[in-house]
């Protein structure tokens, strides 16, 4: 099996850091994203990429590449809405841009098609759950 192969099928952990400029950002499951109704949020204040409780883990490695366009362009100075300001349909392209650029990297071999947070019994959320 080839590593493409290896990644398209298998779940890797998700990393507990990334380096992004000269700043560090930890990567966490976080309850506060649930409340709020997404699956990830960049605290850039906080350097945190957040992901939900409830983000199955095959929906992570699109959701960490969207919450890293979200992070790379507030440490370069590229101005992008947040969030909070989603009125202009640019948000909207950076969740096309994160799903793509997942895709991309995972049939490459770069990213796993799951990402498991290290402690976590293969996910904490059953992808069939998502269906009820």
């Amino acid at each position: 099996m080839t590593r493409t192969d290896q990644a398209r099928t298998g779940s890797g952990f998700a990393p507990k850091q990334v380096r992004i400029g000269p700043f560090t950002y930890c990567l966490e499951r976080s309850p506060i994203v649930d409340n709020a109704s997404r699956w990830g949020q960049c605290d850039n204040n906080q350097k945190r990429l957040q992901f939900g409780i409830m983000t199955g883990r095959g929906q992570l490695p699109a959701t960490l590449i969207h919450e890293l366009i979200h992070a790379v362009a507030h440490v370069y100075g590229v101005p992008i809405l947040d969030d909070y300001e989603k009125t202009d349909g640019l948000h909207d392209q950076i969740g096309v841009l994160g799903h793509g650029l997942a895709q991309v990297l995972i049939d490459l071999g770069f990213l796993p098609a799951e990402l498991v947070f290290e402690g976590e019994d293969n996910g904490s959320y059953d992808e069939e759950q998502s269906k009820l």
